[in-house]
């Protein structure tokens, strides 16, 4: 993660652990106050209030078995947090 006064930029790495193949993903958080979600690439991002949904995009949603993809994405604060980001990731 790198940061800056007023935004930041981030990658997260979405990793199958299962034995089977995925045919998609999705990774939800919810931002501290104060934070916005404002740019991505590698995954279709949307934002409604705090809440923020980064899904795959039709060329990296197959994940077989311990394959991984990242996506990244940058984002806007107007105060400095600590308060950590709670990940929570499903498969589509």
């Amino acid at each position: 993660m790198n940061k800056w006064p007023g935004g930041f930029q981030s990658a997260v790495t979405v990793k199958n652990t299962g034995t089977t193949a995925l045919s998609g993903w999705q990774v939800t958080w919810t931002l501290p106050h104060c934070q916005t979600s404002t740019q991505s690439w590698s995954s279709d991002l949307s934002v409604s209030g705090s809440a923020v949904t980064a899904k795959n995009m039709f060329w990296n949603g197959r994940l077989n078995a311990s394959d991984s993809t990242t996506f990244g994405l940058l984002g806007g604060s107007t105060t400095t947090t600590t308060e950590p980001i709670k990940v929570t990731c499903t498969t589509s």
